[in-house]
């Protein structure tokens, strides 16, 4: 959780919000149910292009920008894992 919360301040210059609903991380659920940290991450919905149907999960369309976003946020928190 360190290294993810590092990672973010890194990037984004302000600690990560706090998760309100976790829908749909069951695996994520159950750990922190038994007190072991998880870090849920990943991209918003991105906005829907005139020509491509919405998709309620956001499977057909990615934010590129986003995408690489979370590719920095990704390698830095595997940097950043085990560093005092």
């Amino acid at each position: 959780m360190t290294a993810v919360n590092t990672a973010w301040f890194e990037l984004q210059g302000e600690s990560p919000p706090e998760a309100v609903a976790n829908g749909g991380a069951s695996d994520a659920n159950l750990l922190r149910a038994w007190g072991i940290p998880t870090a849920r991450i990943g991209m918003p919905l991105p906005p829907a292009p005139d020509h491509v149907p919405t998709d309620a999960f956001g499977l057909n369309t990615v934010n590129v920008d986003a995408c690489k976003w979370l590719a920095s946020l990704l390698t830095r928190s595997a940097a950043n894992f085990g560093q005092p």
